[in-house]
Order: structure tokens, then sequence, then C-alpha cells
């Protein structure tokens, strides 16, 4: 590190080449850029980038409901953040260097902190026409914010394209059908679903149900 006077570089405060220059306590400090390490990570490092790497590069597929789902995280932790931590613990599979998502074990709320009652019974009949219709059972309403004017949030994610497609509003619970289109583009794609109910006013959710895996067969 090394000081500079005001007159080499004006009132000048950032980085040139491989320096940069800033004030502190009325100095122009300059100090050099830290050299990137030579040293090959370790096995454990690989291990947490290709887990990490892995959920974020989903989680940010799919940021309009991970942003809702875990609107209610308590501390310093974002949704998205509180998403890929609860999720980088239930739903990763395989060994390093081939992790794979458990799109199954995926949650898209927290749990834990679920408000209203989740979709119960749910099916799916067969895809004519690129759409699906779910259907749900009527259950007792357990939770005391949950209405049969909750809304069923349906995701989709088509695994092969690598996009998502989300019905924010399918149907109200009461309802106990929805209507859907699926995100086909070419015969083979995969396409994994998920439910969950959100409240009319979007304060409130459920925790989200995994809907299962659909193959677009060309129907």
């Amino acid at each position: 590190m090394a000081r500079v006077k005001s007159g080499a570089a004006g009132e000048f405060n950032g980085g040139f080449k491989d320096a940069v220059l800033a004030k502190w306590k009325g100095l122009l400090i300059s100090k050099a850029f830290p050299s990137p390490s030579s040293k090959p990570a370790v096995l454990s490092q690989l291990m947490q980038r290709a887990v990490f790497g892995l959920m974020t590069s989903f989680v940010s597929k799919v940021g309009e409901t991970i942003e809702l789902g875990f609107q209610n995280t308590k501390g310093a932790l974002t949704a998205y953040n509180a998403a890929v931590k609860k999720n980088i613990f239930i739903a990763i599979s395989g060994a390093y260097p081939n992790y794979t998502l458990d799109y199954a074990k995926f949650q898209f709320s927290d749990g834990n902190g679920a408000q209203i009652d989740g979709p119960e019974g749910i099916t799916y009949t067969a895809v004519v026409n690129k759409r699906t219709t779910i259907t749900w059972t009527e259950e007792e309403l357990i939770r005391p914010g949950s209405l049969g004017t909750d809304m069923l949030r349906v995701i989709f994610y088509n695994e092969t394209g690598k996009f998502c497609m989300t019905h924010a509003e399918a149907a109200q619970r009461s309802k106990l059908t929805a209507t859907v289109r699926l995100p086909f583009e070419d015969a083979g794609d995969v396409v994994h679903g998920w439910v969950m109910f959100v409240s009319a006013d979007g304060k409130m959710v459920s925790r989200s149900v995994y809907l299962g895996k659909i193959l677009n067969t060309g129907a």
C-alpha cells in the first residue's frame, strides 16, 4: 500500500490497471489488487461449488414463486437465499461430480412457516392438446387462514428446455379442479410440476406439493 499525493491524481477515487485508489483519513491510498490464488481447489470446495451451482441455477429460474413462498423468511436471509439453504439439504441427490436435483423433494415454500393448508389428494389427467386437468379433494380446513378463495398456483419446469411456466391463479381452492397448459415444445420433453395454495391477497402460502414428472408423448 502506498500514499499518493493529491496532485498526482486530483480527486480520483477508483482503480486502474493493477491498482486501486481510494481516500482514507484524508489521504489518497494506492493498493494493488489481490492476485488470484494459484492453488487448485480441494475436493470439498469442488463439491460445495457443484451443489451450490446446481441449486442456484434452478432457483433463479423460478424466482417469482420463491419470493412468494419464502416471503416470511426471518432474519437477514433473503427469500432466494432461504430457498437455496433449505433445498440444498433436502433436494440434492447423487455424488460428486454427478449431482442431480431431486425435483420431487424441492420445496417452493417454507414448509415450517406455511400459514394455510396445502393441496390434498392431488391427481392429474392424461395430457391432451398440451393440457392437463388437476383435481384435489375437499378437506376440512385446519389452519385458521385457509379459505375457499385461496388460489391454486401451478409451477411447471421443462427440464429438457430448462425453462419455467407458472399459472399464478389456476383456480380457487373451492373449485376442486383446474385445467392448465403444459410447457411442451418438442416430443420427448420432460416436465416437472408442483402445486400450492396462495391466499387471495398473496400474503399467506401453503406448502408446495410435487405433482409429478410428465413426458410429452405428442398427445
